[in-house]
């Protein structure tokens, strides 16, 4: 959520950029390097594979629907680098909906759980 302004307001010149565009790709896409191993974790064995494509798909979905409001922030704004600072508090709305998830660890899985 911060590298986006750092890298919008920090460089005053083209090298400097280059030298920031790297940390910004590496933070921006850090949030996707566990995906493949944690998504399937959320489910149960015998709905993991859906549960998985469902959140990497959603993803996408999330995404396409992005686009257009990224499209309208900017010309509203007339501004890029306010308006991608402001589109990257989307990251809020993903800590608060983790913050609201409850805590599963030390808990049985479904198929795990003990039967009457």
């Amino acid at each position: 959520m911060a590298i986006v302004p750092f890298a919008c307001y920090v460089p005053r010149s083209y090298a400097q950029l280059l030298w920031v565009l790297p940390f910004y790709g590496a933070f921006t896409l850090a949030i996707h390097s566990g995906f493949a191993v944690y998504f399937p974790e959320l489910y149960p064995a015998r709905l993991r594979a859906l549960g998985a494509s469902v959140c990497f798909n959603g993803g996408r979905i999330v995404a396409a629907v992005m686009l257009p409001l990224a499209g309208f922030v900017k010309e509203k704004l007339q501004s890029l680098p306010l308006a991608l600072s402001l589109l990257s508090l989307t990251f809020l709305l993903g800590m608060v909906v983790i913050a609201l998830m409850p805590e599963t660890q030390g808990r049985p899985l479904p198929e795990e759980a003990p039967s009457p």
